[in-house]
């Protein structure tokens, strides 16, 4: 055999060995990476037998060589069909395909073992000969075929499953298995197969290489998808390997050095057996400290750029917790993620309710980031809804959204977005350390869009607030210089602008908190990974900030009520149907409190009447909220709308803690609240009674009120039914 055959096939058989070794000692040891490991194990015994059978065919271990190859050759496509039931997806082995293939594969392999049965006789004289069993050998062959048939099968079912879910990267690159599959099948059978058949012998060394390579092939392809964590294979393979290596040669120097000092003579007395009991125990001692630094010396090689995800989220949740202000909010967030994952540069995006946009940019400074800034923003522009919510360039399941990334010089996108609303989009450039984004970073990306995604919008909503009080004050002011004569008028409406100011700023702190406490919850791994716990955790995050949206609209309304701008805009609405969708929506909310809500609709309601929808459904909405929360848990809310002659009469009727009789009288009263209320739910403001009373009025309508402290109460209104104007064409 040549010397470039030689190495042709150590190289092989090297490479396959090592790639065994990297995916035995990976941490993630799914069935996937065990079966490769197999494929790859067998391919270097394989190359292994080929090449000493080349090397030494007049050795009397010739036939040994021979039955190596051979068994390791059957065991390839074996093991590939076993490793394509797990990537690029998991599917389903009946126990009958499993006991076919594993008697068929030990038939074949007693076959090969057999003296006789497969080679008869492997002679050497100035050149090789080898006799073969030729019905064995044929038995072989149509084994091999059957198994190789069959792992490639498994592989187009694989292809169709990843198109059917819309994976183009993954079934792509499943198809590319195949095509390789095909051609390694084909080298393989035609050099170790065919020719032999026709007593060639002296090319079976072209045919591992095929086998090498598709092995190489599939491990670079689970890589790419982020199956395979490669650093953490590598860093356990060099530390195992420095470990033995160290190990063996320290412990051989120490032993046989002063064991020559120590025992000059070859007899082996019971002094010098302690000596390598203790020499063994000091061995065992050493190895765990060890392995420990060795440990700690790959890390650093292998993960220099790696960082605490935990600790990155942990400093998210404090900025976010901590900061108001959109700008300091949004500046610190970037910068903080930039800083753990190592961006080339990170540019984000966010959208203001008024259509104004704002734009972070970290490392985005010169011409070229200019031109990708000004790229960026003409899709955020004009693309937005065609943005992924969170996505790798590698994971682009389409032509145009790789393109639309590539223009974009962008490896990673992450859109953040709160019940539809768009809040947010944050680019991100290739990692500098060269690497891909793992699942890791994927994950981290995740969990802090969706928590920048809830404090973006509370601080958006702030920035209004501000802008409204400026607004406010400078109506005021207006309004000084007008109505210098009005003085106790004056008084009175910068009274109202105080009281509005200094309750709407405490109560923002409340959904603020409860907010900081769940994700908080999240962040210190109550919820584990992501789960419904955490979803829950987050869309109760979500309705503590609606709530404070809801009561910063109840002061605006007061506000108006105070300054004379508050007016109704009668419009034809049906109110069956608010009613229901306000019962619908807070519906959830009851059941978390182990509450029955009941709606039962009357008969002869008007299909449209003329009203202020926004307004009556706010009263609607907040009587059943009021009943929720002043309920006793097991309890039935009945909520009722019916038609009571010429009024439309709305009635919910609860059986909670009821109103004091003597506080009755002050109830509809601005800023009031009754003791046992006060104690009930400590943060209600005493405004929403008040304005219910005000928009039912306004209407020309009654309120509704029955109470028995103790026993529950029945709130609700009548309103009187002013029907639209039909039109005549």
């Amino acid at each position: 055999m040549s010397f470039t055959g030689v190495v042709l096939l150590g190289s092989c058989a090297a490479a396959s060995l090592f790639l065994s070794a990297v995916l035995l000692f990976s941490q993630r040891r799914r069935p996937m990476n065990l079966w490769l490991s197999i494929v790859s194990l067998m391919c270097g015994l394989w190359t292994a037998g080929v090449a000493s059978f080349l090397a030494y065919p007049e050795s009397r271990q010739a036939p040994v060589f021979m039955a190596v190859y051979y068994m390791a050759a059957m065991l390839i496509p074996f093991s590939l069909f076993f490793f394509l039931h797990y990537f690029p997806r998991k599917i389903g082995i009946s126990k009958f395909e499993i006991g076919v293939s594993v008697v068929v594969a030990l038939l074949v392999l007693g076959l090969v073992a057999t003296p006789g049965a497969l080679i008869r006789e492997v002679s050497y004289d100035g050149g090789l000969s080898v006799s073969l069993n030729e019905s064995g050998y044929a038995l072989y062959v149509g084994v091999f075929i059957f198994l190789s048939v069959s792992s490639l099968f498994v592989a187009l079912a694989n292809v169709r499953d990843v198109r059917r879910r819309g994976e183009a990267v993954l079934a792509r690159q499943a198809h590319k298995i195949i095509i390789v599959a095909l051609v390694a099948m084909v080298g393989g059978t035609t050099f170790n197969l065919f020719l032999p058949m026709a007593g060639v012998y002296t090319l079976i060394w072209a045919g591992p290489p095929f086998a090498a390579a598709f092995s190489m092939y599939i491990f670079y392809v689970i890589i790419r998808q982020g199956l395979f964590d490669v650093r953490a294979a590598l860093a356990r393979t060099v530390a195992y390997t420095l470990m033995l290596t160290v190990t063996v040669s320290v412990y051989a120097a120490v032993l046989f050095g002063s064991s020559g000092l120590l025992f000059p003579h070859s007899d082996v007395g019971s002094v010098q057996l302690l000596f390598y009991i203790v020499m063994a125990l000091i061995l065992l001692a050493s190895a765990r400290p060890l392995r420990s630094l060795l440990d700690r010396f790959t890390h650093n090689v292998f993960y220099r750029s790696d960082y605490d995800s935990q600790k990155t989220m942990q400093e998210i949740a404090e900025i976010t917790a901590s900061e108001i202000d959109l700008r300091q909010l949004v500046r610190r967030s970037v910068d903080a993620l930039c800083q753990s994952i190592q961006p080339e540069y990170g540019s984000f995006f966010v959208f203001s309710s008024s259509g104004k946009t704002y734009h972070y940019g970290k490392n985005l400074s010169g011409k070229r980031m200019h031109a990708i800034y000004r790229r960026q923003m003409r899709v955020v522009e004009t693309r937005l809804n065609e943005l992924p919510h969170l996505m790798r360039s590698n994971n682009a399941t389409s032509v145009d959204e790789r393109r639309m990334l590539d223009r974009m010089n962008a490896e990673v996108v992450v859109q953040l977005t709160l019940r539809g609303e768009h809040l947010g989009v944050l680019f991100l450039g290739g990692r500098k350390s060269g690497e891909q984004y793992n699942n890791d970073d994927m994950q981290l990306l995740r969990l802090a869009g969706d928590e920048l995604a809830l404090a973006i919008q509370n601080a958006l909503r702030f920035e209004e607030i501000q802008k409204f009080n400026h607004r406010l004050r400078n109506e005021i002011s207006r309004a000084t210089r007008d109505l210098r004569r009005s003085n106790r008028e004056l008084h009175q409406l910068d009274e109202v602008k105080n009281d509005f100011l200094s309750i709407a700023s405490h109560q923002l702190r409340t959904p603020l908190t409860s907010i900081k406490g769940y994700l908080s919850m999240v962040l210190d791994g109550d919820a584990g990974e992501v789960t419904p716990l955490q979803r829950q955790l987050l869309e109760e995050s979500f309705t503590s900030s609606q709530r404070m949206v809801a009561l910063i609209e109840d002061f605006l309304n007061l506000s108006r009520v105070q300054t004379g701008r508050f007016s109704i805009d009668r419009r034809p609405i049906n109110i069956t149907d608010v009613v229901r969708e306000e019962v619908d929506n807070l519906r959830s909310t009851a059941e978390t409190r182990a509450l029955q809500l009941q709606l039962i609709v009357g008969k002869d309601i008007p299909e449209k009447i003329l009203a202020d929808e926004g307004k009556i459904r706010q009263v609607v909405m907040n009587l059943i909220d009021n009943a929720i929360y002043y309920s006793r848990p097991e309890k039935r809310i009945q909520v009722r709308i019916s038609r009571d002659g010429a009024n439309i009469r709305y009635v919910v009727h609860d059986k909670g803690i009821g109103v004091p009789k003597a506080e009755q009288p002050r109830l509809f009263t601005r800023f009031y609240r009754a003791r046992n209320a006060r104690q009930q739910r400590p943060d209600g403001t005493g405004v929403g009674l008040y304005l219910a009373k005000r928009v039912v009025d306004e209407h020309g309508g009654d309120m509704i009120f029955r109470s028995v402290e103790g026993e529950g109460s029945t709130f609700g209104f009548t309103l009187p039914i002013e029907l639209p104007e039909k039109t005549t064409s």
